[in-house]
């Protein structure tokens, strides 16, 4: 008879630790019954989609110390506990907080205590942890192949809106390696283009002023301006137009107004607002113009209903149309709005629990979504989606630039699961 593992709650303990924007974070650290360990630190985003689950503080922002004391005190009733499963261990976690949204331990809370229990259970069987969230979405019937040719990443080496000052609308300007054999090669040819963009850079005498996301700040003409000098730079890298494509995160929300029950989207190229309608004809005339273009990302208010569906018609068949404030990792939200875009962001945070993020890929793709596993604007030296990501067989991932510690982390991490399980040399 085989013994089924069992995963019992010794400890639960957090503190306050930092961001890559230098603001407070919680750090949640699950101790097991055997001693495994698991730490996990929740990341937070400047562009936060409405419905996410709320991210708490105290201190008018300053500290979470407060929320820390809160949410330990409620916890510790699970201590002593045993759970066969994340989702059962999920389910009691939510099960104290009571609320759809989180807004009781927080959501930052939940999800840092959530990870840090897969993290222990992963460390208590031996095995990674993107082997050991493979197992569990195989043990839920969802399973993937080709996984050697997942996690194609969308280096994020434009930054702009709210993650930069002073630059483009557009919140990331990214390459998108494609036509290559293995992650290790995507990843090192968007290192190869980045560096060769920095160069370019120097030479236009353009400032380099760095963003939130470790890309450059882009202040020196429009969109398209910006599309001829990143494609400059993938030619001079030695690559070719059609390997590696360019996405786009609009987060159109962030430059939005209502007026009269109509959303009006102010870019500052043009001197008067865009309608829905007059939107979409320029994102038309950009994959039009570039050529290249692979995705793009929240192209409207999440709630421009009209705008999406509009886009959907347009330029869906030729190009992914990307949600994250849209469906925020909801899977009600995905059920209702599966129809506005044909590839979702998965960020675990915005619904507080993995178990959860986990329920919201197997909703996805099994509606024929691509999906896009992303970190935040406020992340940290955390790899830990990275392992997530690979075990849930993204299609895409964004961990930002090349660069930068909280940045490169992530990178790295796919790097060493290729060479671990992949075969890589």
């Amino acid at each position: 008879m085989i013994r089924k593992i069992v995963f019992i709650i010794e400890n639960i303990r957090a503190i306050e630790v930092l961001d890559s924007r230098g603001n407070p974070t919680i750090e949640a650290i699950v101790t097991l019954a055997d001693g495994a360990v698991g730490k996990f630190i929740a990341p937070s985003g400047a562009s936060v989609g409405m419905y996410e689950a709320v991210a708490k503080r105290d201190d008018d922002g300053f500290s979470v110390k407060n929320i820390i004391d809160d949410g330990l005190s409620r916890v510790q009733v699970l201590c002593g506990m045993s759970f066969p499963s994340q989702l059962e261990f999920d389910t009691a976690l939510a099960g104290i907080d009571g609320t759809v949204d989180k807004s009781v331990l927080g959501g930052n809370f939940c999800i840092a205590v959530s990870v840090a229990f897969c993290v222990a259970c992963a460390s208590k069987k031996n095995v990674s942890i993107s082997h050991y969230i493979s197992t569990l979405m195989e043990m839920r019937g969802y399973t993937v192949e080709d996984r050697k040719h997942k996690c194609t990443p969308m280096l994020n080496v434009i930054n702009g809106g709210m993650h930069a000052v002073g630059g483009l609308d557009f919140q990331e300007i990214m390459i998108t390696p494609m036509i290559f054999d293995t992650i290790s090669e995507k990843i090192i040819a968007g290192a190869k283009i980045f560096c060769e963009l920095k160069r370019i850079f120097k030479e236009k005498d353009y400032s380099i002023n760095v963003g939130d996301e470790g890309g450059v700040s882009f202040g020196g003409g429009n969109i398209m301006a910006a599309f001829d000098i990143l494609n400059e730079a993938i030619v001079r890298a030695g690559y070719n137009l059609d390997n590696v494509k360019i996405s786009l995160d609009v987060a159109a929300s962030n430059f939005c107004e209502m007026k009269d029950e109509s959303f009006l989207y102010n870019l500052s190229e043009f001197k008067h607002p865009l309608s829905s309608e007059q939107l979409c004809e320029f994102y038309c005339d950009l994959v039009k113009q570039c050529g290249n273009v692979l995705s793009i990302e929240d192209p409207f208010h999440e709630e421009d209903e009209k705008g999406w569906m509009m886009i959907m018609k347009k330029l869906g068949k030729e190009v992914m149309i990307v949600g994250d404030d849209l469906f925020v990792t909801n899977q009600e939200i995905i059920r209702s709005k599966k129809a506005s875009a044909n590839a979702i962001i998965i960020k675990p945070n915005q619904i507080g629990l993995l178990s959860e993020a986990m329920e919201a890929v197997m909703l996805a793709k099994s509606n024929d979504m691509m999906l896009v596993f992303s970190h935040r604007s406020g992340d940290t030296e955390e790899h830990t989606i990275a392992d997530i990501a690979y075990g849930c067989g993204s299609d895409f991932v964004k961990f930002g630039a090349p660069c930068r510690g909280e940045r490169t982390s992530k990178y790295n991490q796919l790097l060493r699961i290729y060479h671990e399980f992949e075969g890589g040399e």
